[in-house]
């Protein structure tokens, strides 16, 4: 089997072009292991823990571009059912992305033996006889009940709740007794997926960077940047790099990470742009500061924060007329993502009277909700996604407001200064005693609606083909 899938990729995933010495030895153990027990239809759990860029994804996506060729043309016992499942519906579509990818540079041979897909969605594709892959959300607000997979995916599982995994994930597979793959880096709170790598009785894949850089040296030369940039002692290096649980680790955003953010990002902050902009507002009590963030995508379609307001010691009415001012320097904002924890239906309304034009998102700060959001947040810092401006202007954008030149200070300030606690299996975010942490929350909205904006439209594509593919019934071996 192992020299099988090899030869096959070798031969039809054209994706990594045409010199391709087909995947590393780490990559193939965990696919032969995926791929053999789908067609020996063994329910099992199997985990694969990876530094970060390390090729999991691109194994598991080898793997079921094998099985769903293999599956569409007959030549599995059973049709394969694979559910692709992520903390975001984003992330879970970048795997469905790559295996998608793969079955298109193959389709004139595919349509050649009438294997067409009869749904062609970007988060579903099926064809004929029942071959299927969906992509979703692993998260409390996703709707994935009802689903029914032989084998579930969990991506990035180190940041899937235990209750998600265990209330909406776990039914999908129990019909079919599914295969269940669980792979990730580590993460920064105890969870089933830290909990099944302690488990003696699983199949555990696990890939330091020594073994990668024996494969692939532009991954080590890569990894002497990153030890540079990050700092070897770093958080970041040690948890996605190092393969370390950190569990005890107080301050998540550090001086360099702020200063990787800023050597990155624009020159400036801005006072006005037409760009589709992303707004996250904490809002507060009169006592405290309401602040609102402004995301926008740049030209390499990385996230960056444009501008700031912050409204000192007003009160609510005066503070959402103050906002209407922000919102006239970026008229194009696609959702306000907003902290109503303390504010409720009254403020939800008042925006929605006074702006019905911008999709308001409440969000609650409970403890899983906080924790999936600052999750998110980091990572994107972590992984030097989301820019910041190098400077900014002193002046302020709304008559009432501090300005961006305070606002980027007050930004790194309480960015810098934030703690990290681990309560229970929820990692909690908050500002030391004394501080603040409004900048930071403002900005994790902000980037949280960006994140989970909605998807652009896609067509789908039914097709139908009377002719008998020219491959054997279900059961035969597939060859092409």
């Amino acid at each position: 089997m192992r020299l099988n899938i090899r030869q096959f990729l070798k031969q039809w995933d054209r994706s990594h072009g045409n010199n391709w010495a087909g995947p590393y030895a780490y990559q193939l153990d965990l696919m032969v292991d995926i791929v053999g027990s789908f067609l020996e239809r063994r329910g099992r759990t199997i985990t694969a823990l990876y530094p970060r860029q390390s090729g999991k994804s691109e194994a598991v996506a080898m793997a079921l571009f094998y099985l769903i060729v293999l599956s569409a043309a007959g030549g599995t016992p059973w049709p394969l059912k694979a559910g692709v499942v992520a903390p975001s519906e984003g992330q879970a579509l970048l795997l469905a992305r790559k295996v998608k990818g793969k079955l298109a540079l193959m389709a004139p041979e595919l349509r050649q033996r009438g294997i067409i897909p009869i749904k062609d969605l970007e988060r579903w594709l099926e064809y004929p006889g029942g071959t299927l892959l969906k992509a979703l959300p692993g998260n409390k607000t996703a709707h994935i009940v009802g689903e029914s997979f032989n084998l579930i995916i969990i991506d990035e599982a180190q940041d899937i709740e235990d209750q998600v995994k265990s209330d909406r994930i776990d039914p999908m597979g129990a019909h079919y007794n599914a295969l269940k793959v669980y792979m990730g880096t580590p993460g920064y709170t105890p969870n089933f997926f830290y909990t099944a790598l302690g488990d003696s009785t699983l199949k555990h894949y696990i890939t330091n960077t020594d073994d990668v850089v024996k494969h692939n040296p532009q991954y080590g030369l890569y990894l002497e940047r990153q030890r540079a940039e990050l700092g070897p002692d770093s958080p970041a290096y040690r948890r996605q790099y190092g393969l370390e649980w950190l569990f005890d680790i107080g301050q998540p955003i550090t001086p360099r990470d702020i200063a990787a953010m800023q050597e990155r990002g624009p020159p400036e902050a801005l006072t006005y742009s037409e760009a589709p902009a992303w707004v996250g507002l904490d809002l507060a009590k009169y006592d405290d500061s309401t602040v609102a963030t402004v995301v926008i995508e740049d030209s390499e379609g990385r996230p960056f924060i444009a501008s700031w307001v912050e409204l000192r010691q007003i009160g609510y009415e005066a503070q959402l007329q103050e906002l209407l001012s922000l919102f006239g320097r970026f008229p194009f904002i696609q959702s306000i993502t907003a902290d109503t924890t303390g504010a409720g239906d009254p403020v939800i309304e008042w925006f929605k009277s006074a702006r019905p034009d911008i999709p308001f998102k409440p969000f609650i700060f409970s403890m899983p909700g906080k924790d999936a959001l600052y999750k998110e947040h980091l990572r994107a810092i972590e992984d030097r996604r989301l820019l910041l401006p190098q400077s900014a202007p002193d002046i302020a954008i709304t008559p009432r407001a501090l300005s961006l030149q305070q606002s980027l200070k007050r930004f790194i300030s309480q960015n810098i200064t934030l703690q990290r606690e681990v309560k229970g299996q929820y990692m909690s975010i908050h500002h030391r005693p004394g501080g603040n942490d409004d900048y930071p929350d403002s900005a994790a909205l902000a980037l949280w609606g960006y994140l989970n904006r909605a998807p652009e439209p896609t067509a789908t594509i039914i097709k139908t083909h009377r002719a008998p593919p020219t491959l054997g019934a279900r059961g035969d071996k597939f060859s092409i």
